[in-house]
């Protein structure tokens, strides 16, 4: 149908084929009706042994991988810690604000710092480096 009428829309097909279908006589519908029966059949037959198959080599899969026991975690036991940690990290920053204000001789001075910031400082002096060196 599309060889003939390659311009046509889905719409226009579908008419065209229900026109046909209409036209064949009974015996003829028969057997295409028959070869859509078969079909299915055929097409369920290997979908089930499609699944069967993918069920067999998931319970393979499964047999074979070591099991893997999920670990515990209890939250609640482990906040008690991490409450600690900050707390003493406020307790020594605060020791060390007053340990500067109470030897007002040395002078100080805060400075932001993070790896981030250092790890692309380095990375441009070697970009600068490997130009100088092979330029």
């Amino acid at each position: 149908m599309v060889k003939k009428n390659p311009k046509a829309n889905s719409s226009e097909l579908s008419r065209t084929v229900e026109n046909n279908w209409e036209e064949l006589n009974e015996e003829t519908k028969e057997k295409y009706e028959e070869m859509g029966r078969k079909d299915e059949e055929r097409y369920q037959n290997q979908l089930k042994s499609a699944q069967k198959k993918l069920n067999a080599d998931s319970e393979r899969m499964q047999d074979d991988m070591p099991s893997r026991k999920k670990k515990k975690t209890a939250l609640a036991s482990n906040q008690g810690l991490i409450d600690k940690m900050l707390l003493s990290q406020q307790q020594r920053i605060k020791a060390n604000q007053q340990a500067a204000s109470e030897s007002s001789d040395i002078p100080t001075m805060d400075v932001s710092f993070s790896l981030i910031g250092l790890e692309r400082m380095i990375e441009t002096q070697n970009e600068a480096r490997f130009v100088a060196i092979y330029s």
